[in-house]
């Protein structure tokens, strides 16, 4: 089974809940790694770090996956660790094709505003396209 780790910034915590319950009831082993309450002020740095150091306590068929505004800034934190592969991915093609090309084994997501898309529900709808493609990759 694959285990997934998930954590976010503010900007990515309520699409991160909402991707913790839905890959859940889809059969993953999902841990939540904060934060577990909204607050503007938290620092991402921190959740990348809490990440990276649960999937490198047993790497083998597990996946993390963060959240921030753009994922830039997850990404480039998480990649700085040795042995962390962190693509940033905007389609589910390009999550596949990140995991199966270039062995990704995390998935930055960025926080599509609502905006920019039709619904916030189909921003969700989008990430866990993204997430699957990387997980069933």
């Amino acid at each position: 089974m694959t285990k997934v780790l998930i954590a976010s910034d503010h900007a990515g915590f309520e699409l991160k809940k909402f991707l913790v319950q839905a890959l859940t009831t889809a059969g993953y082993q999902t841990y939540d790694l904060g934060p577990f309450n909204y607050n503007e002020d938290d620092d991402y740095p921190l959740f990348v770090k809490t990440t990276v150091a649960k999937f490198f306590t047993d790497p083998t068929n597990t996946t993390g996956i963060l959240i921030c505004r753009n994922g830039v800034g997850v990404c480039a934190i998480a990649n700085k660790y040795k042995g962390v592969r962190c693509a940033l991915s905007w389609n589910p093609v390009h999550a596949e094709s990140a995991k199966n090309d270039d062995n990704a084994n995390f998935l930055a997501l960025i926080l599509i505003q609502p905006k920019l898309m039709p619904s916030a529900n189909g921003s969700c709808k989008q990430a866990l396209a993204r997430a699957r493609g990387t997980l069933e990759g």
